[in-house]
C-alpha cells in the first residue's frame, strides 16, 4: 500500500525554511536564499497535491460539490487550528502593547486578523501573528475543494494537462506583469499573500498529482533509479533555490517543487528511510502547530530573553524546542478533542 510518509518529512523541511526565515537574524546576518517564499510555496503545492491524493483514495463515485459541502469542508478545517490562531493572536496583542503602544489602525488590523481576512488587505497582512496570513489564504483554497473535486472528477488526462498549462502560463503572466514589468497593483493587494493568486499554485499542486500519479518505482527502473532521481531532484532544487533566487519569480520554482514532491511520494527509494522514518513523519504531522506557534514564541523570546544577554544561537535553539514541545501538546488527541468538542462545541474532531 502506498504511503506518503516521505511527504510528511518534506512538510517538516518546509517549516524549517519558514522558521529560518523568521529567526535567521539570531544566527546570521543574511539569507542564502528566500527561505520563507520557498517554504510557503512548498506548503501550497503540498496541500493541493495531498488533497488530490486523498480525493482519489476515498472517492467512491459520489462527489458532493454543492456550496453547502464547501462551507462544511471549510468549517471542518477551521476546527483544527482556530483555537491556536486565537491563542497566538492574544500573545501577539500582548507583545504589541509593549513594542508598539501607539499602533494606529489596531482595531482594523485586529478584526482582519481574528477573522482571517488579513491576506485580502495589504496593510494588515502581517499584523499580529504575521504567519497566519497563510491560514487566511488557505481558507480560500479549502473553501473551493469540493468544487475542485467535482470539476476534475473523471477528467481525461489531456484535459488535466491543458488545465495545468493554462494555469501555469496564467500565473507566469501575472508574475511577469507584476515583478518584471512592474505593473501596479491596487494598494490594498499584495500578490505574495493574495488568495486568488495562491489558489492557482494550490491547483497546480492538485493537478500535478493527477498528471504524475502513474509514474512509479517500476516505471522508473526500480529502487536504485528512484533513489538516484530523488537525490538529484532534491539537490537540484536546492541549487535552483540558491542560484536563481534573484532571477526566478514565484511560479518558475513551482515545476521543480511538483517534480520533487512526486518523486519523494513514491515508495521504495532511500528517502523512505531519510524522510519517511517515524521521527520525520511525526514532525510533519505536527508541522501545522509548529507553523502557527513559532512566530509569536520568537516575539516573546526577543522581548524577554534577548535583553537578558542570552546568546542568540542558544535562543534560536531554545525557542525551537519550546515551539516543538507546545506543538506536541496541542497535537495530542485528547487535547485536540477537548478543544474541538468542549471549547468550540463543534462536534467530533475529524
Amino acid at each position: 500500500m502506498t504511503t506518503l510518509n516521505n511527504l510528511q518529512g518534506l512538510r517538516f523541511l518546509a517549516f524549517i525554511l519558514i522558521y529560518l526565515n523568521h529567526a535567521y537574524g539570531l544566527i546570521s546576518t543574511g539569507k542564502i536564499f528566500d527561505y520563507g517564499a520557498r517554504g510557503v510555496e512548498l506548503f501550497f503545492i503540498l496541500s493541493g497535491y495531498l488533497i488530490a491524493y486523498g480525493f482519489v483514495s476515498r472517492n467512491n463515485g459520489n462527489v458532493d460539490s454543492s456550496w453547502k459541502a464547501c462551507f462544511s469542508y471549510l468549517i471542518n478545517k477551521l476546527k483544527k487550528f482556530y483555537f491556536l490562531h486565537v491563542l497566538t493572536f492574544l500573545i501577539a496583542a500582548y507583545v504589541i502593547s509593549f513594542i508598539k503602544p501607539s499602533y494606529t489602525n489596531i482595531f482594523r488590523d485586529a478584526f482582519l486578523s481574528i477573522t482571517l481576512l488579513k491576506s485580502w488587505y495589504r496593510p494588515a497582512m502581517f499584523s499580529f501573528n504575521g504567519a497566519t496570513w497563510f491560514l487566511s489564504t488557505m481558507l480560500f483554497c479549502w473553501f473551493f475543494v469540493p468544487k475542485i473535486n467535482g470539476l476534475f472528477k473523471n477528467c481525461k488526462r489531456s484535459v488535466l494537462l491543458i488545465s495545468f498549462f493554462i494555469l501555469y502560463l496564467f500565473s507566469m503572466t501575472i508574475d511577469e506583469m507584476i515583478f518584471k514589468a512592474r505593473y501596479p497593483l491596487p494598494e490594498a493587494i499584495s500578490l505574495y499573500v493574495f488568495p486568488p493568486y495562491r489558489l492557482i499554485h494550490f491547483l497546480l499542486g492538485y493537478l500535478g498529482y493527477f498528471l504524475l500519479r502513474d509514474l512509479d518505482k517500476n516505471s522508473l527502473g526500480g529502487s536504485f533509479n528512484l533513489s538516484l532521481l530523488q537525490f538529484i531532484s532534491l539537490s537540484g532544487i536546492i541549487y535552483v533555490y540558491i542560484a536563481l533566487d534573484k532571477t526566478f519569480v514565484y511560479t518558475q520554482f513551482i515545476l521543480f517543487d511538483i517534480i520533487l514532491i512526486h518523486l519523494l511520494s513514491i515508495n521504495g527509494g532511500v528517502f523512505d528511510i531519510l524522510f519517511g522514518n517515524k521521527l520525520f513523519t511525526h514532525l510533519g504531522d505536527i508541522s501545522f502547530e509548529l507553523y502557527i506557534l513559532h512566530g509569536e514564541l520568537l516575539s516573546l523570546g526577543k522581548l524577554y530573553l534577548l535583553p537578558l544577554g542570552i546568546n542568540k544561537i542558544i535562543l534560536f535553539i531554545l525557542i525551537f524546542i519550546v515551539t516543538y514541545l507546545l506543538s506536541e501538546f496541542f497535537h495530542l488527541r485528547k487535547v485536540h478533542k477537548f478543544i474541538t468538542n468542549k471549547i468550540w462545541g463543534l462536534g467530533k474532531s475529524q
